[in-house]
């Protein structure tokens, strides 16, 4: 599992960064402690829109603030319930503008997400500007549902049976 998480790190990381100078912003949907806000130097002229729970966003805060003081100027937090608010309200009402050629990240988010909420998020980031960028994680409907557990039956008990992950979605 650990392997699985560091690969999509890099990878998402890697495409991001190819992308920088293609792009006029970021979006991180779900971005919980993630630090590529402020590790990665291709960011930092970048204006980033973090968007999670509110109290994912305020613990976020806190530690920003520890670690710089402040937090950086390039970055907006932004709290949200995918479920039940509009995602593009409230960028909106945080500066964002739908006219930018964006690097949307949603990593490691589909899954706790009811199927109502993620196919509101994709119907906005389906207008998404040309030129825009997706990087998107998920887990297999088929794992969710116990048809193969990818040799995951920890993680399906812990995960699953306890109703923590109830999204999972077709490759195809």
């Amino acid at each position: 599992m650990w392997s699985g998480l560091l690969c999509r790190k890099r990878y998402i990381d890697q495409k991001l960064n190819e992308s920088a100078n293609q792009v006029d912003a970021v979006v991180n949907l779900g971005a919980g402690f993630d630090t590529r806000a402020y590790r990665l130097p291709s960011l930092s002229e970048l204006p980033v829109w973090e968007i999670d729970q509110g109290k994912n966003i305020t613990s976020k805060q806190t530690q920003l603030r520890k670690v710089f003081g402040t937090i950086p100027p390039h970055v907006k937090l932004v709290a949200l319930d995918f479920d039940r608010e509009d995602l593009r309200t409230v960028l909106e009402l945080n500066d964002y503008s739908t006219d930018k050629r964006t690097f949307f990240i949603l990593e490691a988010v589909t899954q706790y997400l009811t199927e109502e909420g993620i196919r509101k998020t994709f119907t906005f980031l389906a207008r998404a500007l040309l030129g825009s960028r997706l990087a998107f994680t998920y887990i297999r409907k088929d794992f969710l549902d116990g048809r193969a557990l990818h040799g995951w039956e920890k993680s399906y008990k812990q995960y699953v049976t306890n109703k923590v992950w109830i999204l999972g979605m077709e490759p195809n």
